[in-house]
């Protein structure tokens, strides 16, 4: 019958199915397994009995696994457990930081089985050797010759666990640093001094050296998001900026880093990190800008042009309708040449806009209203403006305007018959579920009852119609005195979205 006791191995992690798919692989291999789905639960299943391994993940909800390990490791009667970190964290800086808090090994998911028995047994001999180390301890003088020998096999398996750290921060093509704080002394690997062009060691690695390598141009913006860090008003440390490589030209990086000791009073004592050559990105950052601003360019060029012409076309149109007999076709050519009007407002202001890609719609608005006031100023009507401030594409920006400028248009010249003095409201906001609404209304005649712009024979209302489809929008006639009209639709900031896009 065989004696020997079965592992207990602690399995925690705050998602079910990894959870479930470890307990049964461990099950398998002959493990007693005991679950654990958050640090709460860890905590209380270690305090009845102690495990002999625990596999922990990091990302957990009440406590991370870097601060449940780093509890264990400081009461005496746990610290040997061995703990292993299996996590989807796979940055240099992340298994740094595991092996800082305690950890004996560090796996990234998605794992190999394989890979993770062989991990388990390993440190579960290495242990089982550590306990059988203070056994030994307490055994005859006749014993120190195979005490001897398991220390230094211990020794041994220390040796490869710091060896595959090494080969870990040689392995990854960002260069690596550990800043002791307290001690002003930092720690640089060889790829962080060769990817600025220096030899490894060319210079003392120290925090002065290391400013005195930063642009300066670069610098309040460092030490500011280094200070956020610091004071815990960032989780991390990034910033992009400019050093000084050994041939004195400019390298951009990013830096990454965090926080991992504190002292008693909160202030930072360790932290590591990674600088990532980020040239390649930055030059792609300048294509797109310049492209951008060739386009704006070409789009200003077109929207002048598109401006003189529809001003010929309208004139062309006006000039016709006055020698039209027929007052049905007469009336047509003035509607037209009214539209050929409120388009030529709109490439005005677009032409006139300092940001093509991110338009103030609200700017943009008052200064067409303040034309329309203008241009029916005779009539006695005003429009009131109740403008929110609001951000639209350029796609979204010229069917609004032209939907705006018809619908008010359509208030001075149909609500207010027989020459009545009146008033128009625009207002533009956003509402609770994050939609623009655009409500145009009067207090004149009204419409005819039963009236529905989806329904709308003529010319405009089919050409609103179209409009509203093209930025996917709902036109509705709301009840009440006058005339009122609301048109809802989703913001698209099109060319604003696809340049943040492109940056990634």
């Amino acid at each position: 019958m065989n004696s020997e006791p079965i592992d207990e191995i602690l399995v925690v992690d705050d998602t079910p199915a990894n959870l479930k798919l470890l307990a049964m692989l461990l099950v398998e291999q002959g493990y007693r397994v005991r679950p654990a789905s958050n640090s709460t639960v860890a905590l209380r299943s270690i305090a009845a009995k102690v495990p002999d391994l625990i596999l922990l993940d990091v990302r957990m909800p009440d406590m991370d696994g870097y601060t449940l390990c780093r509890q264990i490791k400081a009461d005496p009667l746990l610290r040997a457990i061995p703990v292993i970190f299996i996590s989807a964290l796979n940055e240099t800086a992340d298994k740094i930081q595991g092996f800082a808090a305690g950890g004996v090994d560090y796996l990234t998911k998605p794992f190999e089985p394989a890979e993770v028995l062989v991990r388990v047994r390993t440190h579960l001999d290495l242990w089982r050797l550590q306990r059988r180390q203070e056994q030994i301890q307490s055994e005859l003088e006749c014993r120190v010759v195979e005490r001897t020998a398991e220390l230094a096999e211990a020794n041994r398996a220390l040796q490869q666990s710091e060896e595959r750290l090494r080969l870990v921060i040689e392995a990854t093509s960002d260069g690596v640093w550990d800043w002791d704080i307290q001690n002003q002394a930092l720690f640089l690997s060889d790829r962080w001094y060769t990817m600025l062009g220096y030899a490894p060691g060319e210079f003392v690695a120290d925090h002065e050296s290391w400013l005195d390598r930063v642009h300066p141009d670069d610098l309040p913006e460092v030490n500011a998001t280094l200070q956020r860090h610091f004071d815990r008003l960032l989780p991390e440390y990034s910033v992009d900026y400019r050093m000084r490589g050994q041939s004195g030209d400019w390298h951009w990086v990013q830096a990454r880093g965090k926080v991992i000791g504190r002292s008693a009073d909160g202030l930072p004592l360790r932290m590591v990190g990674t600088h990532a050559d980020i040239a390649e990105r930055k030059r792609a950052e300048a294509r797109i800008q310049a492209s951008l601003r060739e386009k704006e360019v070409l789009l200003r060029e077109i929207y002048h042009r598109v401006k003189n012409n529809l001003q010929v076309i309208g004139s062309l149109l006006n000039m016709q309708g006055h020698e039209i007999e027929d007052p049905a076709i007469r009336s047509l050519f003035e509607e037209s040449a009214d539209r050929i009007r409120a388009m030529v407002l709109v490439h005005e202001q677009l032409y006139r806009s300092e940001d093509l890609s991110s338009i103030a719609f609200d700017a943009f608005l008052d200064k067409l209203l303040k034309q329309l006031s203008q241009q029916f100023f005779a009539t006695g009507i005003v429009i009131e403006r109740r403008l929110s401030a609001i951000v639209l594409g350029l796609e979204t920006a010229i069917p609004c305007g032209l939907i705006v400028n018809e619908l008010v248009t359509n208030a001075f010249k149909h609500a207010f018959p027989d020459g009545r003095k009146g008033k128009v409201v625009v207002e533009l906001s956003e509402n609770d579920d994050k939609r623009i609404c655009l409500t145009i209304s009067d207090n004149g005649v009204g419409l005819p009852a039963g009236f529905s712009p989806q329904r709308g024979k003529t010319l405009g209302w089919q050409l609103m119609a179209g409009l509203v489809n093209q930025i996917e929008g709902d036109l509705q006639v709301l009840p009440g005195p006058g005339t009122r009209i609301e048109l809802t639709f989703q913001a698209q900031h099109a060319e604003a979205k696809r340049y943040q896009e492109s940056l990634h």
